[in-house]
């Protein structure tokens, strides 16, 4: 896997926290957490008029390689990733005078080297994606407690050894959830039930289904998975010679 810079983390971040901060709180500079892969989260004050960043501190209690951070919708807590093998998640209380990040709980990210995390639109659920590397490339739901605290993962779903999920993230509707699949190459995308914490694999393409199920297939279903992609590529190259001509044919006559 490709490392990340803290930079690019501090960038991603100054966007989402300056989204997400509450109205009551937009008169003060908004805070910037720069994470990478050393032990320790920086806190910086965004000067939103000249663009500053001023030094505000630092955690240190943050696990091994706290990658990708996210907060949820109220800007209250931040969540992080330890991309390690198994892979953990942290929550964290924000201190909204200071900035400061107070340590909640952590839990198993039910796979190995996380890559990413996001929360629900409701805030309730934490959606975390696993990018195994060579191994099970996974995602799971973990509960959001009202104080931040994490609870046990209560659905998680495997896509093959090498698919790298590298991703993920609900729509704004709340009602599917999309993992981008290095590995594959596709995009999953699942059915999200907020109220029964379930991701039902559902509403994607067939070359999803190929990518997510080539990895484990054996026998009649590896050579059927075959068969359907190629059947798609035919299907697809056929179009494509049919919009072609019908291009050409437009022109001629224009």
């Amino acid at each position: 896997m490709t490392l990340r810079t803290p930079f690019v983390f501090a960038v991603l971040l100054a966007s989402g926290l300056m989204s997400a901060w509450p109205a009551a709180q937009e008169a003060r500079a908004p805070f910037v957490y720069v994470s990478g892969y050393r032990p320790e989260i920086t806190i910086f004050r965004l000067d939103t008029a000249g663009g500053k960043l001023i030094p505000a501190g630092r955690s240190t209690d943050v696990g091994q390689e706290p990658s990708f951070l996210a907060f949820d919708p109220s800007a209250k807590f931040l969540f992080a990733v330890n991309e390690t093998d198994p892979g953990r998640v942290r929550s964290f209380a924000i201190n909204q005078s200071t900035g400061a990040l107070t340590p909640i709980n952590d839990v198993p990210s039910m796979g190995s080297i996380t890559a990413h995390l996001s929360t629900d639109k409701t805030g309730r659920w934490l959606l975390v994606a696993n990018y195994g590397d060579t191994k099970q490339g996974t995602i799971a739901s973990i509960p959001i407690a009202p104080d931040g605290r994490l609870g046990t993962a209560v659905d998680t779903r495997e896509f093959g050894l090498g698919s790298m999920a590298h991703y993920i993230s609900s729509d704004p509707g709340n009602r599917f959830v999309f993992v981008p699949l290095k590995g594959g190459p596709a995009v999953a995308q699942l059915v999200f039930d907020v109220n029964t914490r379930v991701l039902t694999q559902g509403g994607g393409s067939i070359a999803e289904l190929i990518a997510v199920k080539f990895g484990d297939a054996r026998g009649v279903e590896s050579n059927a998975l075959i068969g359907a992609g190629l059947g798609l590529f035919f299907v697809t190259l056929l179009v494509n010679m049919g919009a072609r001509a019908m291009l050409t044919r437009s022109r001629r006559f224009a």
